[in-house]
């Protein structure tokens, strides 16, 4: 057999040939070899594309993304070993070659705004799982963690050092007690107040030293 016996043409073009016609001179083909796939062509080889992400007769793909319930993706037709499997959403992983060994979720850069927005913090204990994100309260503040939703954090304004408390270094002593006064935290942030003590009196300030007068017999 010669080079360009029909047989040698396609073996050359790692090609499969095929004479469906014998009566016919000159009907061979050369036709794709899976997992390429194309068009037969008579009297010479084929254009083969390469879908590794092809659904084969098993009913999966080569990479074996399906039976690990993730999509396929094929990039180039033409490169040999690109295609990579995908995790389903709202994971962002991906791995080429074969499934993704474990999906991963970063739930905190989708919901992590629901914590900030009240000072404090996200946090997505197990990234394997979908669901489990919860907002922790930030220190000094204290709290339970909520899972899915913002929690309830305590702070005394008064005793602990932070930018809404009375004092803002743990070494220093508060706003009222540098002003010989009296500090009284409420529920709420930024909302200390500064009160006389007995015998002087006047409004209670928030935030700031109340302006206070001795009484006059």
């Amino acid at each position: 057999q010669t080079a360009t016996h029909p047989e040698n043409v396609c073996t050359a073009a790692q090609q499969e040939c095929a004479d469906d016609d014998l009566s016919v001179d000159g009907s061979w083909t050369c036709g794709c070899v899976a997992p390429r796939f194309g068009a037969p062509q008579v009297g010479g080889p084929a254009t083969c594309s390469l879908d590794e992400c092809r659904v084969q007769s098993n009913g999966t793909d080569a990479l074996g993304c399906f039976a690990a319930g993730q999509a396929c993706r094929e990039p180039s037709f033409d490169v040999a070993g690109d295609a990579e499997c995908v995790c389903p959403a709202p994971s962002h992983d991906r791995r080429t070659g074969g499934p993704v060994p474990v999906c991963t979720v970063d739930e905190c850069a989708e919901h992590g705004g629901t914590c900030t927005a009240v000072g404090q913090a996200c946090a997505d204990p197990n990234v394997t799982l979908s669901g489990d994100w919860e907002c922790r309260c930030v220190l000094p503040a204290e709290g339970v963690p909520r899972v899915g939703a913002a929690t309830s954090c305590a702070l005394d304004e008064c005793v602990e050092a932070c930018a809404s408390c009375a004092k803002k270094a743990s070494d220093a002593v508060d706003v009222c007690a540098a002003g010989g006064q009296v500090c009284v935290d409420f529920a709420g942030w930024w909302d200390w107040e500064c009160h006389c003590v007995p015998p002087e009196y006047g409004a209670p300030a928030v935030g700031d030293v109340a302006h206070c007068q001795e009484l006059t017999g």
